[in-house]
Order: C-alpha cells, then sequence, then structure tokens
C-alpha cells in the first residue's frame, strides 16, 4: 500500500494532521505549533510575520510579530520545559515597553492563545473594509 493514503500517517512534516498533534502536552515541534498559531491568526483577521531564516536576525528578535487593528502582539513560541535565553528575554521587554502585547507561549498555552487572537476579533473581509482607500 502506499504511505502517503495511510489515513494514520502524518504525512507533512510542517504541519501535524490535528490541532492535538500541533499544542498537545508531546507536541512535535515548535513548527508545528507556530503553524497552528499562524493558521488561528489567519483565521481571525490578524496580519502575522515570521522570518523564514532568523540566522542573519539579531540575537533574541521573537519568532511571531501580529497585527490587527490598533493591537500589536509579539509572540515568542517554545516547546514544553525550554525557557527564552536572556536575549530574548530582553527584547521581548524592549517591545513591551513599547506598548505591543508580548507573550511567551507553549503549546500547553493554547487556551490562551485562542482568547488573545479572538480578543476583538474581526473576520478577514470586515477587515478589507476598513482599510482606507
Amino acid at each position: 500500500a502506499d504511505p502517503r493514503h495511510d489515513r494514520d500517517r502524518v504525512v507533512s512534516r510542517r504541519k501535524p494532521r490535528t490541532l492535538a498533534e500541533a499544542v498537545g502536552p508531546s507536541a512535535a515541534s515548535e513548527a508545528a505549533f507556530q503553524a497552528a498559531v499562524t493558521d488561528y491568526a489567519t483565521m481571525t483577521g490578524w496580519w502575522w510575520w515570521h522570518d523564514q531564516d532568523s540566522r542573519r536576525n539579531r540575537e533574541g528578535f521573537p519568532d511571531l510579530l501580529l497585527m490587527r487593528g490598533t493591537r500589536q502582539v509579539v509572540a515568542e513560541l517554545k516547546r514544553e520545559g525550554e525557557k527564552p535565553t536572556p536575549a530574548q528575554v530582553d527584547v521581548l521587554g524592549r517591545f513591551a515597553r513599547c506598548g505591543a502585547e508580548v507573550y511567551l507561549w507553549r503549546p500547553s498555552d493554547w487556551p490562551d492563545v485562542e482568547a488573545v487572537l479572538r480578543r476583538g476579533a474581526i473576520a478577514p473581509e470586515g477587515l478589507q473594509s476598513r482599510i482606507p482607500p
């Protein structure tokens, strides 16, 4: 049998088959968790940015920048049990002092992720109608 047709097997290495695989206590990777966060952000009308190659960034730059309306969310994503580096803590503090909402999220924080991104949510089509010409 062709393994690509096996319903119980994860075919994609980037995205998990289910949300539970991305945000459960045994989440496979930070990348899978990030894919779940960015998918949910897109569904709730956020514009987001993640540098696909962070090797040239300044040390400590966060994983995700998200904007919607007047809100700016800055998020550092970690696997369970991992801690941010001192440089990451420093940069998150800099964003917070500038007025951004700053979060350190792990897969076990998924209910908080949803709550933060849902707050003040508007549909993507509503965003288009609010953009000035």
